[in-house]
């Protein structure tokens, strides 16, 4: 609904059924997220979502300024069972809790430049999304495997000339959840045993990372060809990609795995 020729406000509902399902594991180890396919025992997973939300251009329309709620209901949702080890994909759906629930809702905000030699965006995001399973969790509500709280992403692009460019963006967000090992005790044959936290009741360090990016562009006589020389991770951060536990000194003790360092990458592209 346009309000003035500057700011329009907009409202969606829509009803979805999805007929994969992402299988996450919770533990903190080495991920192995599978996509399954719903079958005559595993019903396809459905969503309603509504959302609400209005932009609005602002100095004579060199900005636009994008702020949308929405709220999400997911049904029909599967997740390994308690202590589950995917070892034999024969039987994988006797392997899954089915009929879980699940919610995802939040804010997000967008503030564009589209106008003049320097554009790019500021984008932030509130979010939470849940699960419930009635034999997970002893039936209560846990934080989804990606459930990331805050998501701040900066996009930044100038032109020094019709020639050359440099782009650079820079990214962060809240940790994905995961179980994790909180002690051991012995069973009644001895035997050593590991006692879990509550299922993704653990926060992985913050994600951040920036990127850069350098284009040379020139117009040939058949079309356009770009140099580009870039860097990914422009400092280094070691994300971690998964969180494993080893004993040193007889005490347990966390450690990470980063992938993705500096990289640098060189492209040629030409259009026509």
């Amino acid at each position: 609904y346009l309000i003035r020729n500057y700011c329009s406000l907009k409202g969606s509902y829509a009803y979805m059924q999805q007929y994969i399902h992402l299988l996450t594991n919770s533990g903190a180890g080495l991920p192995t997220d599978l996509w399954v396919s719903s079958t005559d025992k595993i019903a396809p997973q459905k969503a309603h979502q509504l959302a609400f939300g209005t932009v609005k251009s602002l100095w004579g329309g060199s900005f636009e300024f994008t702020s949308e709620v929405y709220y999400k209901f997911l049904s029909d949702l599967i997740t390994f069972k308690e202590g589950t080890v995917f070892t034999n994909s024969a039987n994988w759906e006797d392997q899954v809790a089915t009929d879980g629930v699940g919610d995802a809702y939040g804010i997000e905000f967008l503030l564009r430049k589209v106008k003049g030699d320097t554009r790019g965006w500021i984008a932030y995001s509130l979010a939470k999304a849940t699960r419930t399973f009635d034999d997970i969790n002893d039936g209560k509500t846990y934080p989804y495997k990606y459930d990331r709280r805050h998501d701040l992403k900066i996009v930044l692009s100038h032109d020094f000339s019709e020639r050359f460019n440099i782009a650079l963006t820079f990214m962060i967000n809240s940790g994905i959840k995961a179980t994790v090992p909180t002690g051991t005790f012995a069973d009644i044959n001895g035997n050593q045993q590991t006692l879990y936290s509550e299922r993704n009741a653990f926060e992985y360090p913050t994600y951040h990372r920036s990127d850069i990016s350098f284009n040379w562009t020139k117009q040939k006589k058949w079309g356009e060809r770009t140099w580009t020389v870039g860097f990914y991770n422009v400092y280094n951060r070691q994300n971690p990609y998964f969180i494993y536990f080893e004993t040193i000194d007889n005490r347990r003790v966390a450690s990470q795995f980063a992938l993705f360092p500096i990289l640098p990458s060189f492209s040629y592209n030409f259009k026509f």
